[in-house]
């Protein structure tokens, strides 16, 4: 079974697009949502320890944008919750640089996924359905 998820998951990763100069700059501090799930606790906002530990990502993500901008690259989004991590635009040259700096786990680039439904009618039973009412029309 598992060998016929990782073949699905490998050629669904083989028909994604990558955006160009857009990379995905994930951060060594593991996200709020797994320090809760670690500790069993529900994800609050209100969970002092949770909000410490939220404002310790919020500043290594600004320490990273810092280094970041000073070489030219642009920062467009910023992740805390589940994943630690900064959407960045930027050459492949910038994102070469940066697998190498301090505190970062991981720069990979932004792919775009097109979904592919050419089997959803015939699995939900659409078209029998369809058939029942009069027909597709």
């Amino acid at each position: 079974m598992k060998s016929v998820l990782l073949v699905f998951v490998l050629a669904f990763a083989a028909t994604a697009q990558i955006l160009p100069d857009r990379y995905i700059v994930e951060l060594s501090t593991e996200p709020v949502a797994r320090l809760a799930a670690r500790q069993q606790k529900r994800l609050q906002r209100s969970d002092p320890e949770l909000a410490a530990h939220r404002a310790r990502i919020e500043a290594e993500q600004l320490d990273a944008q810092t280094a970041i901008e000073s070489v030219g690259a642009q920062v467009l989004d910023r992740f805390q919750t589940v994943h630690n991590a900064l959407v960045v635009h930027m050459s492949a040259t910038q994102a070469a640089q940066g697998r190498g700096q301090a505190g970062v786990k991981s720069v990979r680039p932004v792919r775009i996924y097109q979904k592919l439904l050419d089997r959803a009618l015939p699995l939900q039973k659409v078209v029998d359905a369809w058939r029942q009412i009069g027909g597709v029309d």
